[in-house]
């Protein structure tokens, strides 16, 4: 039975391109050099071997998830109202260039 090692198992010091993709998500404490392939198994590590920042760790990354989502949405909306404008803009300039041309037909 042969088991692949991970690119950790190989060598420690590997970063960057270097780095096997599956193991891109790295423990944020201490000296702990674990690394994951997803983020459920990144927070059932932090879960099991750093219990006292578990809680911690969850509020934080959830916090910073949820006002990326919202900043996300308010960039959609603001260009939404934008796109809005420029319609609103366009419509009035149509407007005018037609009234302008009526009034040189009934001069």
């Amino acid at each position: 039975f042969f088991k692949q090692k991970t690119a950790y198992e190989i060598s420690a010091c590997l970063v960057g391109s270097e780095m096997c993709i599956r193991d891109s998500y790295r423990c944020p404490y201490g000296d702990c050099q674990k690394s994951y392939g997803s983020e459920g198994s990144l927070n059932q590590h932090i879960k099991l071997k750093h219990p006292e920042k578990y809680d911690e760790y969850m509020q934080t990354h959830y916090a910073t998830a949820y006002f990326q989502e919202k900043f996300k949405e308010q960039q959609q909306e603001q260009s939404q109202l934008q796109q809005s404008q420029l319609h609103q803009q366009m419509y009035r300039t149509q407007n005018n260039y037609k009234l302008q041309a009526l009034s040189l037909i009934h001069i």
